[in-house]
């Protein structure tokens, strides 16, 4: 059985020189990936917060609003890449109970643009105050 010799493969190109070796083969570049957390980001790590669109009404507890009580609920809303709302932490409600599901249900009948990151949308955390004034027709 006839071996056959190495050949210099580099001689055969154009303009080659015997002795000249190919230049070293790069791989195609990856496609640039950009990679999202796939968790809420905070107001911090986005480019652009998450804001509503459309407010659904805030719809006064009766008897709150009967015997001129005020008060104040911060909500911690979980907001999807869609802008809908995913779920809704009751942070601080002043007076106790007297809000909370009336705030819960405004904020679940409004419309939210979700917060963008490099451009595309993603889950993000939004704290918000919402304040029950009965002097203050809205």
């Amino acid at each position: 059985m006839e071996t056959a010799e190495p050949q210099d493969f580099a001689a055969q190109l154009p303009d080659a020189a015997p002795g000249d070796s190919l230049p070293p083969v790069m791989p195609e570049p990856a496609p640039l990936a950009i990679l999202v957390p796939d968790r809420y980001l905070s107001p911090s790590e986005v480019d652009q917060k998450a804001a509503p669109l459309e407010l659904a009404p805030l719809i006064y507890p009766e008897e709150a609003y009967l015997r001129r009580i005020g008060g104040k609920v911060m909500l911690r809303l979980f907001i999807s890449e869609t802008g809908s709302i995913d779920g809704i932490d009751i942070l601080v409600a002043d007076p106790p109970l007297m809000f909370d599901q009336a705030a819960v249900d405004a904020v679940m009948g409004s419309r939210f643009r979700a917060a963008r990151l490099l451009s595309r949308p993603v889950k993000s955390v939004k704290t918000i105050w919402i304040q029950f004034d009965p002097l203050n027709d809205r």
